[in-house]
């Protein structure tokens, strides 16, 4: 019997998941199906009842789910309950556990980056939700100097500063609206967009929370957002002649820590950025 696998959301219109995700298995020659599960909050206890069939491996979970699930597994992961949701379910002798692979994805995106290193940097992220807390997490013990944590909704940034209290990181909250947010942004080594603004789709798409002024040349600016696969944000972080990286190769990591969870095969990386990449030129008419 084919063995089951699938993402957990609702919209999963333009998930790109499924294509990496089966390019893997299909790497293996694993009989394994991996499927899209839109699931609205009424199904999502049901669904994860059906997890617990032997065919199936466990789940990818996404918005806006990541927070709900935790209150429906067995066992929830130290970092998954520290960051506060989970991305990835599988399996341990039969019970669903809970996993957020989003930190590990974020930082192997980031050390790719040869000529990046956090000793002392100065690091800006823009938005307080749960890719910013999983980001400020995996950056407090890689000896950065300073972390500016800015939201439009200033109370949310100062809740995830409140975490790092034991801790010694200099960390201030911000509203993306405050003068002052020009000055921070011009002395970060790292600037990391963790909203949605500049997604396609979103109504965003021409929206950069900086301009090239705003972005000095130094600075690697990473965006999460990886459709459009040049956002706003990453044309104005051109313009100011700084490296940039789009959230593409942060989606595949994530992904293959989920693919080693359920399977405990090394991810072949490679051929899932190239089925992943594949997928989104499909959506974006070849303009990558």
């Amino acid at each position: 019997m084919t063995d089951m696998v699938g993402i957990l959301g609702n919209p999963l219109n333009h998930s790109l998941s499924p294509a990496f995700q089966q390019a893997a298995f299909d790497y293996y020659n694993l009989d394994v199906r991996y499927m899209t599960w839109q699931t609205t909050k009424s199904e999502l206890t049901q669904k994860i009842r059906e997890l617990s069939a032997d065919r199936y491996l466990g789940a990818n979970v996404t918005i806006p789910y990541k927070e709900d699930i935790m209150a429906h597994l067995d066992i929830i992961d130290p970092k998954a309950l520290r960051m506060g949701a989970v991305n990835t379910i599988a399996k341990s002798k039969g019970a669903l556990v809970g996993h957020n692979t989003d930190g590990y994805g974020f930082l192997s995106t980031l050390t790719s980056q040869k000529e990046f290193d956090f000793e002392d940097r100065q690091v800006l992220l823009l938005g307080a939700g749960g890719a910013a807390r999983a980001a400020a997490h995996s950056l407090s013990d890689k000896g950065i100097k300073r972390l500016t944590i800015a939201n439009r909704t200033i109370e949310k940034a100062q809740t995830i500063c409140s975490e790092f209290s034991d801790i010694e990181l200099q960390i201030v909250s911000s509203g993306i609206s405050e003068p002052e947010i020009s000055e921070i942004a011009r002395s970060a080594d790292l600037i990391i967009n963790a909203t949605s603004i500049g997604m396609k789709h979103s109504g965003t798409e021409e929206v950069s929370l900086l301009s090239a002024d705003q972005i000095s040349p130094k600075a690697l600016v990473f965006d999460m957002v990886y459709n459009p696969p040049i956002t706003s944000l990453l044309r104005e972080a051109r313009r100011a002649n700084a490296r940039i990286v789009n959230g593409l190769p942060m989606l595949i990591h994530q992904g293959a820590l989920s693919f080693k969870l359920w399977t405990g095969l090394n991810p072949p990386i490679e051929i899932m950025h190239k089925a992943g990449l594949n997928a989104l030129n499909s959506t974006t008419n070849g303009s990558i």
